[in-house]
């Protein structure tokens, strides 16, 4: 076999994905309003609304109340056709589940 390159081309939506799938992690960890927004809107851009939503809904049965889950859930089901309800339940739910935990109300009015 001949190949025209010498290395692998990647497509930038799935390096983007990639790069998403790296960052989730350390912000299910702590909730950072600029990390959030940052890779939300990179998920937006790159077509991955599904799969993170599947994601961090997944991490939603294991720990429901972890503010960088609700939020992104929120988040991300307002991006999908006829969610919009479950959007709200999830935005409301983790903006009295901030409280709760003491974040401030400038930083869950920021993000919400």
């Amino acid at each position: 076999m001949k190949f025209q390159t010498d290395t692998a081309n990647i497509l930038l939506e799935e390096a983007e994905v990639d790069h998403i799938s790296r960052q989730i992690n350390k912000i299910l960890e702590e909730f950072d309003k600029r990390n959030i927004i940052e890779v939300l809107n990179r998920t937006i851009q790159s077509g991955a609304v599904a799969g993170l939503f599947a994601r961090v809904t997944n991490v939603l049965e294991r720990s429901p109340t972890n503010l960088s889950a609700l939020y992104l859930a929120g988040a991300l089901a307002r991006q999908r056709p006829g969610r919009e309800k479950i959007a709200f339940d999830y935005l409301k739910f983790g903006f009295n589940e901030g409280i709760k935990q003491g974040s401030s109300n400038d930083n869950m009015n920021d993000v919400l």
